[in-house]
């Protein structure tokens, strides 16, 4: 039998065996979990880059690329197994193992009731089993990488420049991508925004190493621009500018200079007006590549922009297509809740399938509406109020330990402030476009365990 972290089998135990054993071998199974983790995250990244050329193509996604783009999350599964086998996650602080145990709430009422519609309304199994199957992804990544922390210990430097690295390096990998797919294909339709991590690793690092964290910056800001995204550049300003404001704002409370944090906006300006210039040079070849594709795009992201902001001033202002779906979907669940109040605490259950009074482009052969593209909806749909809760209490619970590491206790490491400035980024676009669902956000995981330091030390007995 493995030693765990269980109180049956407690590796705290005055036996100094047990102790050498799990100081020899926790490190080594961490190491394992992340890297399953990162690799699911890679592939998973290099097969939507794939599976977008090809719908672009004029082709429609196959079974095979289906099977492939689940596939490759078994190896994320596999380290969420680990984590949960070696007892890891037993040591958890009370507010995370509470999230834990209301995700996995939500996931055994939202199955089991998907189940029985699948007997009783004729919903189809492939829906049921593949959202249970993504959710297990979307919350065993997040967790699988916090129980990887408590296994390192103190031996967690390493991997934790690794991560930064990994994650740092797919993400100028996505911006290059995105950035030559575009200027190919005129119509191309892609939206990965691995590169956003990057962008907010490079302004977390940039007072640190600012030509190292130059990198991510100018190959996502020059994604954003090319291919004319104006969500990412919106969400980004947002975020900066609100994470700069708490970080003045707490400086002066705790009667700190501001010298850190001008420093940092300082470089962010250097940085922006670097890409600006590279942007600049490179528009004449990009120009005559792309057949005046790359000014059009800008003129778009421009006017995008200038649309939104409007928006605010003046609400009559049309709402775009794209959005106005969106808000269909929102109101045909809205529509079925109302006739059916009983399912509203614990939703439709996974592979839920419900009537349309608006017609949207997210439904199933039968002609019913199986997913939204907003997150509070799709959970609200699939799992109820109860799934509502548990999306707010993941926002609540990781925002506010890597907020109070960051800005209360002195501990704001530049990934601690990437991932803050990730799950920000993430929560302003749940409200348009998914998050936590049939993937994991790989920074704010990746800070949150690592902004537990003080309680992996008490775990560990060090």
């Amino acid at each position: 039998m493995p030693h765990t972290i269980s109180s049956r089998h407690s590796w705290q135990s005055r036996d100094p065996l047990l102790v050498h054993n799990f100081a020899t071998h926790a490190p080594k199974t961490g190491r394992l979990i992340l890297r399953l983790i990162l690799a699911s995250y890679l592939f998973s990244q290099m097969l939507t880059w794939f599976a977008s050329w090809w719908q672009t193509a004029g082709a429609v996604e196959t079974p095979a690329i289906t099977a492939a783009r689940l596939g490759l999350q078994v190896p994320l599964l596999a380290g969420f197994g680990l984590a949960l086998y070696s007892g890891a996650l037993n040591r958890l602080p009370q507010s995370l193992r509470l999230l834990g145990a209301l995700a996995a709430t939500s996931l055994l009422f939202s199955s089991a009731r998907g189940l029985l519609g699948a007997v009783t309304d004729d919903y189809g199994l492939r829906y049921v089993f593949g959202d249970i199957f993504r959710f297990l992804v979307s919350w065993g990544g997040l967790f699988g990488i916090i129980g990887a922390r408590m296994l390192l210990g103190e031996q967690a430097e390493s991997s934790r420049r690794m991560l930064i690295r990994a994650i740092a390096v797919i993400a100028v990998v996505d911006a290059l991508v995105t950035m030559l797919l575009y200027l190919r294909f005129n119509l191309f339709k892609i939206s990965t925004s691995a590169y956003m991590p990057g962008l907010f690793l490079g302004l977390a690092y940039l007072s640190r190493y600012p030509f190292r964290a130059l990198v991510p910056l100018l190959f996502g800001l020059g994604a954003i621009a090319v291919s004319g995204k104006r969500s990412p550049l919106i969400v980004l300003a947002v975020v900066t500018g609100f994470t700069f404001t708490v970080s003045v704002f707490v400086s002066m409370l705790r009667g700190q200079n501001l010298r850190f944090s001008a420093r940092r906006f300082s470089r962010l300006l250097l940085a922006c007006a670097a890409a600006t210039t590279v942007i600049a040079v490179l528009v004449v070849p990009i120009q005559a590549a792309g057949g005046g594709m790359f000014t059009n795009r800008v003129t778009a992201l421009i006017g995008s922009v200038s649309g939104i902001i409007e928006g605010f001033i003046d609400p009559d202002v049309e709402i775009d297509v794209s959005y106005q779906s969106r808000l269909y979907e929102r109101d045909n669940v809205e529509a079925y809740y109302e006739s059916n109040l009983m399912d509203l605490p614990l939703g439709a259950g996974m592979g839920a399938e419900i009537p349309m009074v608006f017609d949207t482009s997210v439904q199933t052969p039968s002609g019913r509406m199986h997913h939204a593209h907003i997150s509070w909806i799709v959970y609200l749909l699939r799992n109820g109020l109860l799934g509502v809760l548990l999306l707010a209490s993941y926002f609540l619970v990781t925002g506010s330990v890597i907020a109070r590491k960051v800005f209360l206790n002195g501990g704001g490491t530049g990934l601690l402030l990437a991932g803050f400035m990730q799950l920000l980024s993430d929560l302003v676009t749940s409200f348009k476009a998914n998050v936590m669902l049939e993937s994991f956000s790989i920074l704010p995981a990746v800070a949150i365990a690592w902004a537990m330091t003080a309680n992996v030390k008490r775990s560990t007995g060090k």
